[in-house]
């Protein structure tokens, strides 16, 4: 699952979680971007900020080991 996958990516080290204005944010780390993933920033309807994180051919790539791994 995507939530099996973001753990994956936390105590890897790729993302990190945060807390920032009342919120828990998870944050691409370097070490994501050099994976090749980036982050794009976003706006709730309620006006707060989030991160939604896409995968280059690199990025999806790299996913797609971690999830070999993980079987």
């Amino acid at each position: 699952t995507i939530k099996s996958l973001t753990e994956m990516l936390l105590e890897a080290g790729f993302l990190e979680q945060k807390y920032q204005n009342g919120y828990t944010r998870k944050i691409l780390t370097e070490k994501g971007r050099e994976a090749g993933i980036r982050a794009e920033e976003r706006l709730s309807s309620k006006g707060n900020p989030y991160e939604i994180f896409l995968y280059t051919e690199k990025g999806q790539h790299f996913l797609t080991e971690l999830i070999k791994e993980m079987k």
